[in-house]
């Protein structure tokens, strides 16, 4: 059964999400892309490790031996009843978004990732979102957790015609 409402920031108490970046800083670079993913790797892998490991800090170095991170059980699909299930049970997923006026447009402008949902006072369900844009926006880079405007964007990525992707990391 999927609860009413899940946050991945607090299960139990304990926060098994990434902490908030910012893609602009030191200026503008556009890699919500990198963020978005880097997220649904990291976020799954600390749910099940049952502590928190921030992909976001890996340094390549020549001397040292790192362990290579492959995708599996890679799932594509659309609708709040997918897209919660996924989340509840392996974690926060990445999610393509039009975020500009057009919202009819068939194409993604952003990428976020999807930690959660719920229902605000007035019954509208909504997504629970980290974005890339740093804590200066919005709630602290979150959208989704008070009936505001972000809500209503949030709300479209359970009706999005769009899929969202999503796969479990795999450790080697």
């Amino acid at each position: 059964d999927i609860p009413k409402s899940w946050d991945w920031r607090n299960v139990g108490g304990v926060n098994y999400v990434s902490v908030t970046r910012n893609q602009h800083i030191p200026q503008y670079c556009g890699s919500c892309w990198a963020h978005g993913s880097s997220s649904a790797m990291a976020d799954p892998s600390t749910t099940r490790q049952k502590a928190l490991w921030d992909l976001h800090r890996i340094q390549c170095h020549p001397t040292q031996n790192y362990t290579l991170w492959r995708v599996g059980d890679y799932l594509s699909g659309r609708g709040r009843k997918k897209m919660t299930a996924e989340i509840c049970t392996n974690g926060p997923i990445s999610c393509g978004i039009m975020v500009t006026e057009h919202q009819d447009q068939t194409f993604i402008s952003h990428i976020i990732s999807v930690t959660g949902w719920g229902v605000s006072s007035d019954g509208i369900e909504y997504g629970i979102v980290l974005n890339s844009r740093g804590e200066p926006w919005c709630e602290r880079g979150w959208w989704g957790s008070a009936p505001t405007r972000e809500v209503q964007v949030a709300a479209t990525t359970w009706s999005s015609r769009r899929p969202a992707h999503m796969g479990t990391p795999l450790f080697k």
